[in-house]
């Protein structure tokens, strides 16, 4: 009774501690980088603010001069929105950060303060064969008989997959 007991056992023990091999398999999907390269800077050409009173000038996102502008046009050699070329993996979702405004200062009178404008949703972009093309314009806003020189400021654009 002994020996069954002790191989009844044995049997019983092997059964409850035995363990049988498995894999797991890895994967990884990698999908291309997102690159966003300036294509044209921001120009808004020549302007001259009305002497007596505030003004703005206002540049669309297609490079064109809104008639709401109240600045005078002098010259629009070289005028443009900026654009940025975004690529990425085709069918995916981006978002953008673009500043609502930036400073432009260097002139010789008063920082001026151009609130920004883009063509694109802040999330939710979808790639097209692979790229978007994000186009800012702004509206600048003058002081009365603000001072002459150049002004400028910086953009900071990022994008991100979602």
């Amino acid at each position: 009774m002994k020996k069954i007991t002790f191989i009844l056992f044995a049997l019983i023990a092997g059964t409850a501690f035995g363990q049988t091999a498995t894999s797991a398999t890895a994967t990884a999907e990698i999908i291309t980088a997102l690159k966003i390269a300036k294509d044209t800077d921001l120009n808004l050409g020549t302007i001259a603010p009305k002497s007596d009173n505030t003004s703005t000038f206002i540049i669309k996102t297609d490079g064109s001069v809104d008639v709401a502008s109240t600045a005078t046009d002098m010259d629009a050699t070289g005028r443009s929105a900026a654009s940025f070329t975004i690529t990425g993996e085709d069918g995916e979702t981006f978002a953008l950060t673009v500043p609502a405004s930036v400073t432009l200062s260097g002139g010789s009178g008063a920082d001026m303060t151009l609130t920004l404008s883009h063509n694109l949703a802040a999330t939710s972009n979808a790639f097209t064969s692979g790229s978007a093309t994000l186009n800012v314009g702004g509206s600048l806003a003058l002081a009365s008989n603000q001072g002459s020189g150049t002004y400028a400021g910086t953009i900071n654009v990022s994008v991100d997959y979602e």
